[in-house]
């Protein structure tokens, strides 16, 4: 693939940067340095939790080194990266229990997922973390679940409202079959309401960007939008 990129680059009289040889990212999220043939930049801090931000950092700053035209100072950068934050991406709801909404949708996105709660809530059991769970259809469910196993102390799934979601009796069956302990719930706010007045730490809310979209609604974060139909 990488044959084709660098043949379509120099067709099209493009610049082609590759991470890993034309520029990296070490570090973590908390402390990520930029390296590339003019020098070093960093440590930056990112808005976005999550060791698996750091590329994507390093992503944005590569592109913005590269425009023509542009020179963005460091501090700049730093501002930049700091203030960056996407709702439904790794988004903590102070409270007891506290709560996290991640849209993860794939076994590699619950990988970081998991990967990012052990790390931020390393003191909290297991026992003590409930996942709120549900996803479209079409989506690989199983891969998904074995990937936040290691944080689910409950899961918790739920019906989110389109007409693609996955059978609540299907994902509850595949939960099942791994060994997790599991309850249904009709919608995503019953399941908030319901696990907010229990004795646990953590809600952990993954499985969709619908799914994720509905819990900030629910936790009064945001509101539906209504749109009128065109006249």
């Amino acid at each position: 693939v990488l044959d084709v990129f660098r043949h379509t680059a120099l067709e099209r009289g493009s610049t082609l940067a590759i991470e890993g040889i034309d520029w990296q990212m070490s570090g973590d999220w908390q402390a990520a340095t930029f390296a590339d043939g003019n020098g070093e930049l960093g440590p930056f801090r990112l808005g976005l939790p999550g060791d698996h931000q750091v590329r994507n950092a390093g992503l944005a700053i590569a592109a913005i080194r590269r425009l023509t035209g542009f020179e963005v100072r460091a501090d700049a950068l730093a501002a930049g990266l700091a203030a960056a934050w996407l709702p439904g991406r790794y988004e903590v709801v102070p409270g007891q229990p506290e709560v996290v909404i991640d849209g993860a949708h794939s076994p590699a996105s619950a990988r970081a997922l998991a990967d990012t709660v052990r790390s931020d809530y390393a003191s909290v059991p297991r026992a003590r973390i409930a996942v709120v769970f549900g996803m479209l259809k079409g989506k690989n469910a199983a891969d998904f679940l074995r990937e936040l196993e290691p944080i689910a102390g409950s899961l918790n799934i739920v019906s989110i409202a389109s007409p693609r979601s996955m059978p609540v009796g299907e994902l509850a069956e595949i939960a099942e079959s791994q060994g997790a302990f599991v309850r249904t719930f009709d919608y995503t706010s019953e399941a908030l309401t319901t696990l907010r007045d229990e004795d646990i730490d953590l809600i952990v809310v993954t499985g969709s960007l619908a799914l994720a979209a509905e819990a900030r609604v629910a936790l009064g974060l945001a509101q539906t939008e209504v749109i009128p139909h065109a006249l």
